[in-house]
C-alpha cells in the first residue's frame, strides 16, 4: 500500500514503535482476519470476518463507530472509502454503503444471479474498490466467477462480467 509519509526514512525507521494496540471483536480468534485497512485523515477503516465494520481513531485506537450486521461470518479482504462513504461486502452477498463519519447505513443491496433469481453468485471475499463514482468487487468461489460494478451513490448494479460464459454465450 502507498503512504505519503516522508519523515520516515531507512535511517530512522528502526526507532519507531507501537503507540497503541487494540482488540476488535474482543480479540476473538474464532475467525481468521485477512482484511486490509484503509486510512483516511487519521481514521482507520476495517472489517472483520465476524461481519462488522469499524472506524478507529489512528492516534489513540479509540473506536469511533462500529457497524454490526447479522449476515454471519465471512472472510473479508478490505473496505473502500470514497464520496463520504465506506463500502463493504458481507456474507449472503450483501453490499453496503456506510456514512463515513457515523457508520450508519446509507444503502444496502443483495446481489443475486440474474439468470437464476434468488441464487447467490458465490461469496464476496475480494477487497472492494472505489473509483470515480463506482465500486468494484468480485466473487471468490462462484461457478462462473463474476465481477461487479455498482453505482456508489445508489447501490444499483451498473454492470457485471462473468469469467466463464453461460450457455449460448460467446
Amino acid at each position: 500500500n502507498y503512504s505519503s509519509l516522508s519523515e520516515i526514512t531507512k535511517d530512522n525507521v528502526k526507532a519507531l514503535g507501537g503507540a497503541w494496540h487494540g482488540h476488535l471483536e474482543g480479540g476473538s480468534k474464532e475467525f481468521e482476519q485477512q482484511s486490509s485497512t484503509i486510512v483516511v485523515d487519521g481514521v482507520i477503516y476495517t472489517e472483520t470476518s465476524q461481519g462488522n465494520v469499524f472506524a478507529v481513531d489512528g492516534r489513540n485506537g479509540r473506536i469511533i463507530w462500529e457497524y454490526k450486521t447479522d449476515f454471519g461470518p465471512l472472510l473479508h479482504r478490505g473496505v473502500a472509502v470514497g464520496g463520504g462513504r465506506v463500502y463493504a461486502t458481507f456474507a449472503q452477498n450483501y453490499v453496503a454503503a456506510l456514512d463515513q463519519k457515523t457508520g450508519k447505513a446509507i444503502w444496502q443491496t443483495r446481489i443475486v444471479d440474474e439468470g437464476s433469481p434468488g441464487r447467490l453468485q458465490g461469496s464476496f471475499k475480494s477487497a472492494i474498490v472505489y473509483y470515480d463514482g463506482l465500486i468494484y468487487f468480485g466473487s471468490a468461489d462462484s461457478r462462473r466467477g463474476v465481477a461487479h460494478a455498482l453505482n456508489a451513490a445508489t447501490g444499483k448494479v451498473v454492470w457485471r462480467f462473468y469469467g466463464t460464459p453461460g450457455p449460448g454465450e460467446f
